[in-house]
């Protein structure tokens, strides 16, 4: 079957520019698509290009940090403009603290200082974090 439409489309066509949407539109395996063009090359019928195509995609750790941001932003966004703020452990997320903290301080967007008995934690004064 699909050796029949490729040979068809051929036919009327110049070329199948792109077997996965050609295989898309006619309902048919890409795979099988894929096979059948490259046995026709190989019997010289047809001359045929790989064409690479990637797709990326977020996993579940990767859309909450494209909803809420990443841990380091959400705790740099956590502290007041123009304040410290001593409390932040008892605001934020256990991993969001750990790690935000120490990514934050390495990106230069916080500063923070510790006693014995607190942290307090500065912004920086930037335009933006990134």
């Amino acid at each position: 079957m699909a050796e029949e439409a490729i040979l068809g489309f051929l036919e009327k066509n110049d070329q199948i520019s792109d077997s996965g949407q050609f295989a898309a539109e006619r309902g048919l395996d890409h795979n099988e698509v894929v096979n059948v063009i490259k046995s026709l090359h190989g019997f010289r019928y047809v001359e045929a290009e790989d064409i690479k195509k990637e797709a990326w995609l977020l996993t579940d750790e990767g859309k909450t940090y494209a909803t809420t941001g990443s841990l380091e932003i959400q705790l740099f966004l956590a502290i007041p403009p123009d304040e410290t703020d001593v409390w932040m452990q008892k605001k934020l997320d256990p991993a969001v603290y750990k790690i935000g903290c120490a990514q934050a301080a390495k990106n230069k967007w916080v500063q923070y200082l510790e006693t014995r008995s607190k942290v307090y934690f500065y912004r920086y004064k930037m335009e933006s974090c990134t």
